[in-house]
């Protein structure tokens, strides 16, 4: 296995772990600017608002994202597979 091979694991490795995790965090991102706003408007200050919105939202998203997390991944061992296939080169 050459260096090339290894960094081009490697780089399809990162590839697909942020492509996996970039609609969590988006939602993360999106519902707690919301519920800050929203928070900051009503001056209540509750640790539950801010950290049940996020939860219910990621879990819709998972369960919405199922079968394009499957496909990702199908994608990314086929890719491994054909690599060791092929010997690493």
């Amino acid at each position: 296995m050459t260096e090339e091979s290894i960094i081009e694991i490697l780089q399809l490795t990162m590839y697909t772990i942020g492509m996996m995790s970039a609609p969590a965090i988006i939602v993360i991102v999106v519902v707690g600017i919301v519920s800050n706003v929203i928070q900051t408007v009503t001056q209540v200050r509750d640790q539950a608002l801010a950290f049940v919105p996020k939860v219910i939202g990621v879990g819709i998203v998972l369960v919405i994202a199922v079968p394009w997390y499957l496909q990702l991944m199908e994608s990314y061992t086929m890719t491994i597979f054909a690599m060791i296939a092929n010997g690493g080169e």
